[in-house]
């Protein structure tokens, strides 16, 4: 131990204060946890982009037959009414040439018989309107209603498409949550642990070396002195107060001995300047405030 006391300002204020800031406060495991979180955020969100891709190709490839049901279903609405179907076969040459080959027939028929100006003729002529007319008017019917029926299905596989593909994204966001999540959980462990670390090696040296007035300045610049945050503090009692506020007696966590000095959080609504947030999320306070070993 007297070889640490006698050395705690160079050990503590050259390398071993770089290894402190560095794997001893946990970074290496902290940088660990971001960057494979980021990496798995960014694997989600190249997923994200895939599928959203996907869909809008899958939408794309659709949309003519959507459109196309869809410019079929006023024509539709028409020809489900007795004058739209009586235009249609008025307006349809295939439908007039049929009804007029079989109205030839019938006039030849009853010019025959002796009957063409009777009134059976005109009876016949009305039935071969009707007779030739109705298969040409649901022969229509049916293609309009495949037309839209078609449509009908596109628009479908549109909508499925789009469902299928947001519970995908859904999925994909709440997976990208769950790693972000856990890398600030990861990292908030990996800080955690190195404080843990900080105070075990704490213990180990003894508060001389860390603390002591003498020893190459390690009351200056010692590791723990610097961190007043009251959670790495326990049995602390007030001893008195100045301009810069109250002044505590108290103990490190896990590291032998009593101090006295600040309370961070305390100091800070004073002293803003003096306060500062360590990467491990304690507070550390200036040169001025540091605690000592009594």
């Amino acid at each position: 131990m007297s070889w640490v006391a006698d050395n705690a300002g160079q050990v503590f204020g050259g390398g071993l204060w770089d290894v402190f800031d560095g794997k001893l406060l946990g970074g290496d495991a902290k940088d660990a946890a971001k960057d494979a979180s980021r990496a798995q955020a960014a694997s989600a969100d190249k997923a994200i982009a895939l599928q959203r891709e996907s869909r809008d190709l899958a939408r794309a490839d659709l949309q003519p037959f959507v459109n196309f049901g869809q410019d079929q279903i006023n024509p539709l609405l028409q020809m489900l009414t007795p004058e739209g179907q009586s235009d249609y076969a008025r307006t349809n040459p295939m439908f007039q040439a049929a009804l007029e080959s079989v109205n030839r027939s019938t006039l030849a028929n009853q010019a025959a018989r002796g009957k063409l100006g009777s009134g059976d003729t005109l009876q016949a002529l009305t039935d071969n309107y009707m007779a030739t007319a109705m298969p040409h008017v649901q022969a229509h019917q049916n293609s309009l209603f495949n037309a839209v029926n078609l449509g009908q299905s596109s628009a479908a596989g549109q909508a499925n498409t789009a469902l299928t593909t947001g519970n995908s994204i859904a999925d994909l966001t709440t997976q990208k949550g769950n790693v972000v999540a856990s890398g600030i959980v990861g990292a908030q462990g990996a800080r955690q642990q190195a404080i843990n670390n900080l105070l075990g090696l704490g213990g180990q040296l003894g508060s001389a070396a860390i603390m002591s007035g003498g020893g190459g300045g390690a009351a200056g610049g010692g590791i723990m002195s610097a961190f007043s945050d009251s959670r790495l503090k326990e049995n602390i009692e007030k001893i008195g107060a100045d301009e810069s506020g109250n002044i505590y007696e108290f103990s490190y966590r896990n590291i032998p001995g009593r101090f006295v000095g600040r309370i961070a959080q305390e100091l800070r609504g004073i002293h803003p300047d003096a306060v500062s947030v360590h990467e491990s999320g304690y507070l550390q306070v200036s040169e001025e405030f540091r605690a000592r070993a009594i």
